[in-house]
């Protein structure tokens, strides 16, 4: 990242000249408030919430429920209801897995566009429980190196690996999610920049990515210059580099 950005501001150009962000999913933050966060996705149109799953299956289950119901209660105020991304970290067992798809209801079955990391991979076990219930995307983050069955979409974070290798090792028919791993804003504003040239080169294959997660920190000199609305990010696009030229200049430096 520091040599991609050094030699941009060396060059006096922006790293964001000519590309295009592609649109995002709501990173749903559980300790900010939920109305004020319902109440901007549906205002705004975000077409995916992407949410925390537990351990605890009921937990879950309700939280699902629960954010089903509270959008289609505010539905007027959107053309269309918002998908919902799950992501589980790999918390849940096959069987706890299986439990939770059991006891939702077919209201959230509708709504759900894939479930992340569901329980730790193992490439037969994840064709299995798959095939059973086949009318759902599985994503795989964690060990998605030399992973290639048993999942429909890959999670990728550009700020800490080579996604061109690792799509390159992929089938083609999985689709590419590029999240900026919660990171800081110089951070989010460089996987915001790789996922802008996957885009280009990768074309229909990438689907809705997870670059907008600035609301997740207090904001700063940094954050106030990035901004999201309905899924597409706004960065920095008059400074050189990554941006925040002026950011950067009245930091306390101190030479070593």
């Amino acid at each position: 990242m520091a040599a991609v950005d050094g030699e941009a501001r060396r060059r006096g150009v922006s790293l964001f000249e000519g590309l295009e962000i592609p649109p995002c999913h709501y990173s749903w933050d559980h300790n900010q408030d939920a109305a004020a966060q319902f109440l901007r996705v549906m205002e705004e149109g975000w077409r995916a919430i992407k949410t925390k799953g537990w351990a605890d299956v009921e937990k879950t289950q309700q939280t699902l429920e629960t954010m089903v119901e509270l959008t289609e209660d505010m539905h007027r105020m959107s053309v269309e209801l918002p998908k919902l991304r799950v992501d589980f970290n790999s918390c849940l067992s096959a069987d706890s897995f299986n439990e939770l798809m059991e006891r939702i209801s077919g209201r959230v079955v509708v709504r759900l566009d894939f479930v992340e990391d569901p329980f730790p991979y193992e490439a037969a076990q994840w064709v299995e429980v798959k095939e059973r219930w086949v009318w759902l995307d599985f994503a795989l983050d964690k060990q998605l190196r030399g992973a290639v069955e048993g999942f429909d979409v890959a999670v990728l974070k550009p700020g800490r690996r080579e996604w061109r290798e690792l799509v390159s090792e992929l089938p083609p028919s999985v689709k590419v999610v590029m999240t900026s791993a919660m990171d800081h804003a110089i951070g989010q504003s460089f996987a915001a920049y790789e996922a802008a040239l996957a885009w280009n080169e990768l074309g229909d294959r990438m689907d809705l990515c997870g670059l907008c997660t600035e609301h997740l920190f207090e904001r700063d000199a940094f954050f106030e210059r990035l901004n999201s609305r309905g899924g597409m990010l706004e960065v920095d696009r008059m400074g050189t580099g990554l941006g925040f030229d002026e950011v950067i200049a009245g930091l306390p430096w101190q030479r070593l």
